[in-house]
């Protein structure tokens, strides 16, 4: 059974040594410009949310989203997802974040990443809209 879990900026600093090679892993996999100090304080800000996926009390995934005001709505977007048997919590994942962005008032959730992530999310109603490209200088 799996556990998805909001996580306090109170709590950040006990978790951060379990919870940031999981925010490394997927910032570099998912090409991000972000550093994860800066991801850390975000959530200390409270301008960015960090999620633990458990596996009984064991912190196996995590995580990390930040509500964006667009002007078609809010967008409760996923700028960090990582962690082990994903294949089996994503499910629980996405409908977490779906009832959390609903109750914050976003009329929609997102997701930045790397393209695989469009065929993980379709089978939820998900659908790419966009592409986003970088070169560095």
């Amino acid at each position: 059974m799996w556990l998805i879990t909001g996580i306090t900026e109170d709590e950040i600093d006990y978790l951060w040594d379990t919870l940031e090679p999981l925010v490394k892993s997927a910032l570099e996999n998912g090409g991000s410009l972000e550093e994860s100090s800066s991801i850390r304080g975000a959530i200390l800000d409270r301008t960015m949310q960090a999620w633990g996926i458990l596996r009984g009390d064991q912190i196996t995934g995590v995580g990390i989203t930040t509500v964006e005001e667009w002007d078609k709505g809010r967008c409760l977007t996923v700028v960090a997802l990582s962690g082990v048997d994903m294949v089996e919590w994503l499910p629980e994942f996405e409908r977490t974040v779906r009832v959390f962005a609903a109750a914050n008032g976003c009329k929609f959730v997102g997701l930045e990443g790397r393209r695989g992530w469009v065929k993980e999310l379709q089978r939820f109603g998900w659908k790419e809209i966009s592409v986003k490209m970088y070169k560095e200088l």
